[in-house]
């Protein structure tokens, strides 16, 4: 109803004004100059309405933003031009009865006007308060926020099972050395053979730092790990200092083991290992999401790890017994938290950046992000990336949180429920469930990519949870595969060599052959000159393989 009542206030406006103007270009004397003024006059309003018209047409049609005010707006421009032609026929034509003046000339211009101005403080008035009420329901978005991030928020633990202070005193140590080289080291120690653990600047490094070594077993063999954030306020400017602090805390640990190994301290190494896997489910602690990735990338260095240590020597049985792989660390349960965490922020600050202007720290963030000017590949390419495309303009700003960010919240809203419910399949449908999830995550990000306005939901419906998903099954079936290798060095320490079949392996080391999760399938086996290795057989879409290989003889 509002709207509707916005409407009539918008066309009384705009053609009162019009005859305002009108009124005054009837006393100009000469005819010509008259006609000339009043085409002059028309142009702005025809060319405004054109392009208001087209620009959410092209939306609602090419792109199916249904929540467009097409319609709306077409009436409207519709009625301006069946509005002006009367006016301009009535009043610029000539007066017969006043020779050569027009009729416009004997309109009461005061009177005109101060109807227009009166229509103009209604229009305005109206659009005003209902502005407000958009801004009560922010208010609302953003309690609702504060509360779904606080209820998957971590709780403080107790500061003598807080591991967050030892992690931190002991990178803040490893990063003061300055013989450190920390950025070479973090870049070749995820690559298996590129980084050489007898280095003797990295020996070095390390021997000064064994109490710092220490120290990060300290902190993983604590229960929790707490970082402070102001999760009641989730915003997308939340620094994560700490992911790279666990990340080098993990490339520490890793090179640290290997070097440890290759000079037969196996204790120590699975000590560093023991400390690795505590770090992947210390980074999981957090609800964002990419903290999940971060887990999952850690995970992966550590069995990465494990791999490479069971290879420098051939162990013994008893050696053998000081390595465990954890199976409390289940990474495909944070999607759904992470997931309410997303939707928190989409409903707190991501709302919060496009309805009023951007605070300095955060336009900074995503000031490059924006285009300074047209692409070359036109126009339509432009719309279709995800950028806020609402300049921070006074004037426009109200417009839009009235006809626009209801429905695109809205909008945003039903796919988060949509995945929450796919997730929840998920976690009951057990085997297939990954590909049954991605399906449906593939289906509702076509549908969301149809019906979105280009505004907000392309800046936060970058959720890519089927690629996500899919770093987080694969973790979980690289924690399959650590323990096919690990049962594979202790057959191979009974019986002298690896075993030709992976189920030679069950009963006696593995209950079951595993299954890679991205396809219900067995995990593969291949034997080559290069070692053994086992492997999954599911793309995640990732680029690179996920196996892990054991070596006949240390490299």
């Amino acid at each position: 109803m509002e709207k509707m009542l916005l409407w009539f206030e918008i066309l009384a406006a705009v053609l009162l004004v019009h005859a305002t103007l009108t009124a005054c270009i009837a006393r100009f004397a000469v005819p010509e100059f008259r006609m000339l003024l009043y085409v002059f006059l028309c142009l702005p309003g025809i060319f405004g309405f054109g392009v208001l018209t087209a620009f959410v047409g092209y939306w609602r049609f090419a792109f199916g933003a249904q929540h467009f005010p097409f319609y709306y707006v077409s009436t409207l421009a519709a009625l301006y031009l069946l509005g002006i032609v009367p006016v301009g026929w009535k009043g610029i034509r000539l007066d017969r009865e006043h020779g050569r003046s027009s009729a416009a000339a004997n309109w009461p211009l005061g009177k005109l006007a101060a109807a227009a101005a009166v229509a103009v403080v209604f229009q305005s008035t109206t659009l005003m308060l209902m502005d407000l009420a958009v801004h009560e329901r922010i208010g609302r978005w953003k309690t609702e926020a504060a509360a779904m991030a606080l209820s998957v928020a971590p709780q403080r633990p107790a500061e003598t099972e807080n591991a967050a202070p030892l992690y931190l005193r002991a990178i803040h140590n490893l990063r003061q050395d300055p013989s450190a080289k920390l950025d070479s080291w973090l870049g070749l120690a995820p690559e298996p053979g590129k980084l050489d653990v007898k280095d003797p600047v990295l020996r070095a490094f390390l021997e000064r730092h064994e109490s710092d070594i220490s120290l990060l077993r300290e902190a993983a063999a604590r229960p929790r790990c707490y970082f402070e954030h102001e999760f009641g306020r989730p915003r997308p400017d939340i620094l994560l200092p700490e992911s790279q602090d666990l990340r080098l805390a993990a490339v520490m640990l890793s090179i640290h083991a290997r070097m440890r190994a290759a000079d037969n301290d196996l204790a120590a190494a699975s000590k560093d290992i023991a400390a690795m896997f505590a770090c992947s489910r210390h980074a999981a602690e957090e609800p964002f999401r990419i903290s999940a990735l971060i887990a999952a990338g850690l995970h992966r260095l550590t069995t990465q790890t494990l791999a490479d240590v069971l290879s420098t020597n051939k162990l013994t049985e008893q050696q053998l017994s000081a390595f465990a792989v954890p199976s409390d660390l289940v990474l495909t349960r944070l999607a759904r938290r992470s997931m309410q965490f997303e939707e928190a922020m989409t409903l707190g600050s991501w709302i919060e950046m496009r309805v009023d202007p951007l605070p300095g720290e955060v336009n900074e963030v995503f000031a490059s992000q924006v285009p300074r000017a047209m692409p070359r590949d036109g126009f339509k390419e432009m719309l279709q990336r995800p950028y806020p495309l609402v300049p921070q303009k006074p004037l426009l700003l109200p417009l839009y949180r009235v006809f626009l960010l209801p429905h695109e919240v809205l909008l945003v809203r039903q796919g988060f429920a949509k995945l929450r419910v796919a997730s929840a399949q998920l976690a009951a449908e057990g085997a297939g469930g990954y590909r049954r999830f991605r399906e449906a995550v593939a289906a509702i990000d076509a549908e969301v990519g149809t019906r979105r306005a280009g505004l907000l939901p392309p800046l936060v419906w970058e959720i890519s949870w089927g690629n996500d998903l899919a770093e987080l099954f694969a973790a979980n079936g690289e924690t399959d595969l650590a323990r096919v290798v690990l049962a594979a060095a202790r057959f191979r320490a009974k019986h002298g060599k690896y075993p030709q079949r992976l189920d030679q392996l069950v009963p006696a080391y593995l209950p079951a052959v595993p299954l890679d999760p991205l396809t219900d399938k067995p995990l593969g086996l291949r034997i080559s000159g290069s070692g053994w290795t086992v492997f999954m057989q599911g793309d995640t879409g990732a680029g690179r393989p996920r196996e892990l290989t054991l070596h006949e003889r240390g490299d």
